[in-house]
């Protein structure tokens, strides 16, 4: 399980490429893109994400990332109805990254903190389900 998390210190300014012209963004410290070779359309498409975190299962093939989260700030960007959006969410994709389809789920802190609340009573469902699945092997882990 990675658990590191996005620094809350100063945001830096950076120069972002915006229609294949530079342009001077404020960037939080957590941010981990490289602004500078990603070239985006439009200034809507600037966007900050923070390191990932995750949980990965044991499968035959190695671990495999199920359930991953970020922080993520589209500035610039729009809301759905067209006002300015701007607020930093939570990115959580329940999925591997690597084979998903992109989607994600973005969630306000209360948002987050309730599901880290369900996912610790489902952690607590795990352990007895692996304490009955030892009893049903005649005690072996």
């Amino acid at each position: 399980m990675s658990t590191t998390v996005g620094d809350a210190g100063a945001p830096r300014r950076v120069i972002a490429i915006v229609d294949d012209s530079p342009v001077e963004i404020e960037c939080p410290a957590w941010c981990v893109i490289d602004h500078e070779s990603d070239s985006l359309v439009d200034l809507a498409d600037v966007h900050h994400n923070g390191p990932e975190i995750s949980v990965s299962i044991p499968t035959g093939t190695g671990p495999r990332r199920v359930l991953t989260a970020w922080m993520s700030a589209w500035p610039y960007g729009l809301d759905l109805d067209g006002t300015a959006a701007g607020m930093t969410t939570a990115g959580l994709a329940v999925d591997d990254p690597a084979a998903s389809t992109g989607e994600c789920e973005n969630l306000s802190a209360a948002q987050l903190t309730a599901f880290a609340d369900q996912l610790s009573a489902h952690v607590d469902q795990l352990r007895r389900l692996a304490e009955q699945l030892s009893a049903a092997n005649g005690g072996a882990w």
